[in-house]
């Protein structure tokens, strides 16, 4: 009877190829399936790797070692009764699974998006073109590859703008973080600071993209998140707000909610059908102040930072793209019939990262935006009370007092002391 149960639970299994806190949300959704294995992946032992539903956890990772993970990845599929599944969390992993796409699609179904739009997505620049090519409004962008095309690139109207890495894997290493920190992109006001910053961050790679800012007013930054079929027909979608991000202005999100936007709705939708994207996206617009122009910023062909929303809204990302992909048409039916039409003011926080922001600003309620969160409909990047191991190790990481950072975590939480 044992051993019959045990080959039940083996017979499926979903490799996750990070333990970061996108990889958490992910092994949280995938634990609502008790038929499947789950296998994380991690580069150093973290907090992520606590979770109680991680069936197996691996000292494997892109950075240190690729053809240590193909190698796994083949012995482990090869062993198994059934074909396996792969989620990627970064377009690192997702760049990793098109190279060795032939040799793993024997044993694994590859939570990638169609091949014939990948390679334009992954590549920041040629992104760019392709919406240009649909008719998409896009900041003013600049591909700068060479000292030379720098010179190119002073005319006085770009500025200010930003530098970004035409592939953003590029900037999320731990080498990486020694030259920017936490920055998504490097502001840049003229062509001498370009010059400067071109040439020490162009040893991370020197394809980067120069890209004009779009004036906007605070908290403009939206992401419309959705998960849409093989024809690019959006199944489920939503709206999500940047409230707080560290570093100001062009950071990562650490506080963002669900909004009513059909206008950043209903572009995010047309650019997806228009590009034939298939399976999870998340696209970022931004409005621009006086004219309240919409501008594509980026896509993400992956599960976002804040996936774990969906999952409070009654959509299961990672199960919904685990069955779309595995054709159980049954259950894709079950989880769209479960999703929730309406918005009750639903608040994605990173809980530690958002704590220390507002320890760092004194609570100031400017900074914090306590008046604009509604901690009752929050769900936290870490915190669980389902799963709480990750929670109480990232405290022992980051040295903070439990006390101090369990209080903003409670579900009834409504005020900032």
């Amino acid at each position: 009877m044992t051993s019959n149960m045990r080959k039940i639970r083996i017979a499926s299994f979903a490799v996750v190829m990070n333990l970061n806190q996108t990889g958490l949300g992910i092994v949280r959704n995938l634990s609502a399936d008790l038929s499947l294995e789950i296998i994380g992946f991690y580069k150093e032992l973290n907090h992520a790797a606590a979770s109680r539903f991680i069936s197996r956890s691996e000292k494997l990772s892109l950075e240190t070692d690729e053809s240590a993970i193909l190698e796994w990845l083949i012995h482990e599929g090869q062993r198994s009764r059934a074909k396996g599944f792969i989620f990627p969390t970064s377009e690192t992993e997702i760049a990793f699974l098109i190279r060795h796409r032939e040799a793993l699609s024997r044993y694994y179904t590859l939570s990638i998006p169609n091949e014939n739009i990948v390679d334009k997505i992954l590549d920041k620049y040629v992104f760019f073109t392709v919406l240009q090519e649909h008719g998409f409004r896009t900041p003013k962008t600049i591909l700068i590859d060479s000292s030379s095309s720098v010179s190119k690139a002073l005319s006085g109207e770009l500025y200010p703008a930003v530098l970004k890495p035409a592939f953003s894997g590029d900037w999320k290493t731990g080498r990486a973080s020694e030259y920017i920190g936490p920055q998504k992109a490097v502001l840049v006001s003229g062509s001498d600071e370009l010059s400067e910053k071109y040439d020490r961050l162009s040893v991370l790679n020197p394809r980067l993209i120069l890209q004009k800012v779009v004036p906007s007013e605070e908290n403009d930054t939206y992401s419309f998140c959705c998960y849409a079929d093989r024809d690019g027909n959006v199944l489920w979608g939503a709206v999500t707000q940047k409230l707080v991000q560290y570093p100001p202005g062009f950071g990562t999100a650490i506080v963002s909610r669900v909004v009513h936007a059909p206008d950043i709705f209903n572009l995010g939708k047309m650019l997806v059908k228009s590009i034939g994207l298939d399976g999870i996206a998340e696209v970022e617009i931004m409005r621009e102040s006086g004219t309240g122009s919409l501008y594509v910023i980026e896509i993400n062909t992956r599960h976002w930072q804040q996936h774990v929303i969906a999952t409070r809204m009654g959509m299961n990302i990672s199960l919904m793209d685990y069955y779309y992909r595995t054709g159980n048409q049954v259950k894709v039916n079950e989880i769209l019939k479960n999703q929730r039409p309406d918005i009750r003011k639903e608040v994605w926080i990173d809980d530690v990262g958002y704590l220390i922001h507002c320890i760092k600003s004194r609570f100031r309620t400017s900074d914090c935006r306590f008046s604009d969160i509604s901690f009752r409909n929050a769900v936290f990047s870490v915190f669980s009370t389902k799963d709480p191991g990750p929670f109480f190790r990232l405290l022992k990481e980051k040295g903070l007092p439990r006390k101090a950072a369990v209080k903003p975590a409670r579900p009834d939480f409504e005020s900032p002391l």
